[in-house]
């Protein structure tokens, strides 16, 4: 019996189809703007651009580990696909980490304060305050 590569089975073919765009796009349209005449150019340029927001979406897959079975190809995903929208300027575990901190209802700082907030005594409350009654009330009635 043949072993899950992908996280999800229906999501083997949009997975797949996606990351093959992703990388014909950036090939193909980087080749294409390099060598083609300017209409073919200004296409390519159009097709690159869409595949550099395709990977971005796939990063945001790859840093919640939602594409692949085994969190190490997630991560040599992730490091390929920051790669390929310029993000090369950070390591991908930071852009990672960063990421699902602001995605995160955990407070983040090593000291976190129990405050009272929407009659709720709990760490992380702002966030909390934030979500149910919006910016402004904690400001107002914390």
């Amino acid at each position: 019996m043949p072993t899950r590569f992908f996280r999800h089975p229906d999501g083997a073919l949009p997975n797949t189809l996606a990351l093959a765009y992703a990388l014909a796009g950036y090939a193909g349209g980087l080749w294409l703007m390099a060598t083609a005449s300017w209409p073919w150019a200004l296409a390519a340029t159009l097709w690159f651009a869409h595949a550099l927001i395709i990977s971005a979406y796939l990063f945001h897959e790859f840093a919640h580990g939602t594409v692949f079975l085994k969190p190490e190809v997630n991560t040599r995903g992730g490091v390929l696909m920051t790669w390929l929208t310029g993000s090369c300027y950070a390591r991908y575990e930071h852009l990672r980490r960063k990421h699902m901190r602001t995605t995160s209802t955990v407070p983040t700082s090593s000291v976190s304060t129990p405050r009272r907030c929407c009659n709720r005594p709990r760490p992380g409350c702002d966030v909390a305050c934030w979500r149910w009654n919006g910016p402004m009330y904690r400001r107002w009635n914390c």
